[in-house]
């Protein structure tokens, strides 16, 4: 039995065949703005024992610390801040280094820390949040550039000797490998990878310098995430993060954090760096929908005819 379409049909079907082609490319920026230069900028709630930040640390929920270090190195802070605590702050056996403190509620605990201020926030968090999320959203849409794969337990990249790697994982991409191992990543590039999934536990670990000094993961749709040492900045805005027996190196961005223990966050800078995403042109998705449905319509009048 053959079978044919009419021309509406046919002309119908053409409009979103055309319409799947107002999908356009254009350059972002990657560039993580006041977050980028503290070591840890959470939204929400930060706890911590037996670990550190060497940079300085914000968190617009409380804060709750014990035998820990803040600002460790005491090379750097933020307008002069090394901590800056939106709600309340508890703290044991610790100490905040290089610079004073913010906290919007009461103090209590002993922790040794020099001029603690108060009144205004020094950092909005709201619309950090706000740039923050719609950026880890945007740059999930960047053109892949570079292959992952999962074999014997480990998790390859492979790169293309570009300036700029982007990978795709899968949250079994993410949680399956036990290590890690790269190939064909140029020196000095920037590599960004993008995981999807909400629930996410990594089991491997990412040796320093392993995919270069600029690396961000982006963590797009996750709403938890266990971590263990991974040498990269992480992006995590919608994500409860935890942490234990390991460390990150870079800025950890996230809606809060709990290192469970001997969890370090070492400090380095994401360099901001430019990238290709796919975007859809204005009123492309209204259109496409409208045409499918026409599509739809139509054959059901001709099956019926």
């Amino acid at each position: 039995m053959s079978c044919s379409f009419s021309p509406r049909l046919r002309s119908a079907a053409g409009l979103v065949v055309a319409l799947t082609a107002g999908v356009s490319a254009q350059a972002a920026v990657v560039d993580l703005g006041a977050a980028g230069s503290f070591n840890a900028f959470v939204f929400g709630s930060f706890s911590g024992v037996n670990g550190a930040t060497q940079g300085p640390l914000a968190a617009g929920g409380s804060v709750t610390l014990s035998s820990w270090a803040v600002n460790a190195n005491a090379s750097s802070n933020v307008g002069g801040y090394a901590m800056v605590v939106g709600g309340s702050f508890m703290g044991g056996n610790g100490s905040v280094n290089g610079g004073k403190s913010y906290v919007g509620g009461a103090v209590a605990g002993n922790f040794t820390q020099g001029t603690v201020d108060s009144g205004a926030s020094p950092v909005d968090f709201t619309a950090a949040a706000s740039r923050l999320k719609g950026l880890s959203t945007t740059v999930a849409t960047a053109s892949k550039t570079g292959s992952y794969a999962t074999q014997y337990g480990g998790g390859y990249f492979t790169g293309t000797g570009a300036d700029v790697e982007v990978f795709n994982l899968s949250a079994a991409d993410f949680s399956s490998a036990g290590w890690f191992s790269t190939a064909n990543i140029k020196q000095g590039a920037t590599v960004i990878v993008n995981v999807a999934g909400s629930a996410l536990q990594m089991n491997g670990t990412l040796n320093p310098g392993q995919l270069g000094s600029n690396v961000l993961f982006n963590f797009y749709e996750a709403s938890s995430l266990s971590l263990r040492s991974i040498d990269a900045s992480v992006l995590a805005p919608f994500a409860a993060v935890s942490g234990s027996n390991g460390s990150l190196t870079g800025t950890l961005v996230a809606s809060s954090f709990q290192g469970l223990g001997g969890y370090g966050l070492r400090q380095d800078t994401f360099t901001p760096v430019s990238i290709i995403t796919a975007v859809p042109e204005p009123g492309t998705w209204a259109l496409m929908a409208g045409g499918l449905l026409a599509v739809a319509a139509l054959r059901r009048r001709q099956r019926s005819a």
